[in-house]
């Protein structure tokens, strides 16, 4: 008989405040734009309201998911949509 003994540790430290005025900051506000307007909250449409490349947007939304801030949608032909968490 083997006996198997499993640890986890969980690291509760919550993470830093979003830079006001950052690009993560300003990606959730622009999405929240496009919600109101009723238009897909894709990493394009966010590129093209904050008038940046649409690579720039996928560190910060990244940065958004992990901090648990939006959640991935289901996609909408070939645009990926992402909302906000209430």
């Amino acid at each position: 008989m083997v006996k198997i003994t499993i640890t986890i540790e969980i690291d509760t430290e919550p993470l830093p405040a979003l830079p006001p005025g950052g690009l993560a900051a300003r990606v959730l506000e622009a999405m929240n734009t496009l919600i109101d307007r009723h238009e897909a909250p894709c990493p394009t449409n966010i590129a093209k309201l904050l008038d940046v490349q649409p690579g720039a947007i996928s560190s910060p939304l990244r940065e958004l998911v992990k901090r648990g801030l939006v959640y991935k949608g289901e996609k909408i032909g070939r645009k990926q949509p992402y909302y906000p968490k209430d």
